[in-house]
Parts: C-alpha cells; sequence; structure tokens
C-alpha cells in the first residue's frame, strides 16, 4: 500500500519535471545528450528521494515531535533544491532568491517548533505523543 503511494507520487513528480522545458543543446553536443541532462535529472531525483524520505520519516515517526520537525526540515530542504536545480538551469536568480527565503522560514519554523517542543515536556514530561 505504501508503495503504491510512493509509485503515485513519483509518476506524479516525473509529470512536472517534464513541463519543465530542458536546456538547449551546446554546440559541442548537438544532439542534447550531454552530461548536463543527466546531471540535472540525477539532482532532481536526489530532490526526489530527499523528499519521499521526508515523508517516509513523518509517517513513521508520528509519535515523536523531534523526528517529525527533521522531516518536515528535510521536505523542505528538498523543495529548495529543486528549485535550486530550476534557477541554476534558467540563469535565475529569481529562484536562488526564493531558496533563500524557504532556508531563512525553515529555521523560523524550527525555532518555534522546538520552543513549542520545550513548553511540551515541562508540561508533560515526555516528548511522545499520546493519543490519550
Amino acid at each position: 500500500k505504501v508503495t503504491n503511494v510512493f509509485k503515485h507520487i513519483k509518476n506524479k513528480f516525473y509529470e512536472i519535471v517534464n513541463l519543465i522545458p530542458s536546456l538547449p543543446p551546446s554546440p559541442e553536443d548537438p544532439k542534447g545528450e550531454g552530461t548536463k541532462h543527466k546531471k540535472k535529472k540525477t539532482k532532481m531525483n536526489l530532490s526526489l528521494l530527499l523528499f519521499l524520505i521526508g515523508i517516509l520519516g513523518f509517517i513513521i515517526n508520528r509519535k515523536n515531535i523531534i523526528l517529525m520537525i527533521i522531516s518536515i526540515e528535510i521536505m523542505l530542504l528538498a523543495v529548495t533544491l529543486l528549485i535550486l536545480i530550476s534557477s541554476f538551469s534558467f540563469d535565475d536568480n529569481v529562484g536562488q532568491t526564493f531558496s533563500v527565503y524557504i532556508i531563512s522560514i525553515a529555521g523560523a519554523e524550527s525555532v518555534v517548533g522546538l520552543s513549542i517542543l520545550v513548553a511540551y515536556y515541562r508540561l508533560r514530561g515526555n516528548i511522545l505523543i499520546t493519543t490519550t
């Protein structure tokens, strides 16, 4: 069941990636089969893998707040990596600027999450989320 969810996410990811126009071929490689395209796809696959690891970590560790926050951070960094790859592909500085904003917001989110965690620990005496 979980494998089907990951396959569905992977297929949707590739549909979105295929909407991004590819780089024009270089004069040295008129067919466009060079290493730049392969490296870009490898980095996009790394971004997908990081995002899936974040989702899986969030699903598996639903009772531990710290691991949930770390999983959310991994997902945010995967999205940031994908934005940076697209930004470098199109020689656009907007994506790089947007990535700095995402990293700043992720840092602020971690600070707020950890401060809530400290208050929760003082109240309950542990950091595990219980359903009772």
